[in-house]
């Protein structure tokens, strides 16, 4: 017995894809070009603000705090030494006596 199949000799069909329509849409609007503002105040003026303040305020809070600072440095300093000056005077060497034999 052979075994005959059925084979078809013809190819199957491909399904076509449909490409998306696209729909044209009206000209867009020409794109809109940002606007100078005019100067309000000049760089180099010197008028006074209220920034100029916060910054006078905020420059005086430093110095002080960098004064604070130094004057505690300085108050360290002294007791470090008085300590110190205080050990020098309580250990004084002792001479030994140059006939002494041990």
């Amino acid at each position: 017995m052979a075994n005959t199949s059925n084979k078809s000799s013809t190819k199957k069909s491909t399904t076509k894809k449909k490409t998306a329509v696209r729909k044209k849409t009206a000209a867009s609007k020409a794109p809109v070009s940002f606007k100078l503002e005019q100067d309000r105040d000049n760089f180099t003026s010197t008028k006074f603000t209220s920034q100029s303040l916060y910054w006078i305020v905020f420059g005086i809070v430093v110095i002080a705090f960098a004064l604070w600072v130094t004057k505690l440095q300085s108050d360290i300093q002294d007791i470090y030494d008085r300590i110190d000056s205080a050990q020098n005077t309580v250990q004084t060497p002792v001479k030994k006596p140059k006939n002494s034999r041990h």
